[in-house]
């Protein structure tokens, strides 16, 4: 199941424990995904009653073969895009921090991923979300990366609510953008996106392939 595969990722969101938190699975016509349900932790609890409680059933394989064949049909992506997750140990070396968590392969799979960890802004600081195209390391030494060059975002941490909201919108937008093919012809040169957290201003940086083949670059920005 997905959930066992984040299982040793530390910024991943947990089940909180408290009465009316939980972590749900919902079915649409696009498919099965996770959906982070949540109410005030002070509301009090409802008054007794004579029913017993409803307890929510976990979505299991068995129960997905039952559903409707339309029910669970995705809609692939044109490139697998595997999401990594860099935290500064200073006892380990900096590729060995760069921990590969998922390749998503469809639409279903991206958003499954996406609802079910941490966004950008609550990471802590000296952590990156690196999105790169399957077979693509986030690093500068990868022969795909080696020629290429980046488009910068940064974000001033001065003003807190502001970036917060502006972190998760435009990070969000350009993870759309490449697993949708959204930079059109250009978007062959997209080898990923990193997003930076750090004390004195966080960064979203595009990273392209080939630095000579400028006028598919400058669409990009």
């Amino acid at each position: 199941m997905l959930r066992q595969n984040f299982g040793a990722i530390r910024p991943l969101r947990r089940t909180c424990r408290r009465q009316h938190i939980f972590l749900s699975v919902w079915v649409s016509g696009r498919g099965v995904s996770w959906n982070r349900c949540k109410t005030n932790p002070n509301t009090p609890p409802p008054p007794p009653t004579s029913q017993p409680p409803q307890v929510q059933e976990e979505m299991t394989e068995e129960k997905l073969a039952t559903l409707p064949p339309e029910l669970l049909v995705k809609h692939p992506l044109q490139n697998p895009w595997t999401l990594w997750y860099y935290e500064n140990d200073k006892s380990r070396t900096w590729e060995q921090n760069q921990v590969e968590i998922i390749t998503v392969n469809s639409v279903e799979d991206f958003w499954s991923t996406y609802n079910y960890i941490e966004t950008a802004s609550n990471l802590k600081h000296g952590t990156d979300y690196s999105l790169f195209k399957q077979g693509v390391k986030p690093m500068w030494e990868d022969s795909k990366n080696r020629n290429g060059g980046r488009w910068l975002i940064s974000l001033d941490r001065s003003d807190k609510q502001r970036r917060e909201r502006l972190l998760d919108v435009y990070w969000l937008d350009v993870m759309l953008l490449m697993i949708g093919e959204g930079f059109g012809d250009a978007g062959e040169t997209v080898c990923g996106a990193v997003v930076n957290i750090r004390n004195k201003g966080d960064k979203i940086a595009i990273w392209t392939g080939d630095a000579k083949r400028a006028e598919e670059i400058t669409k990009i920005g």
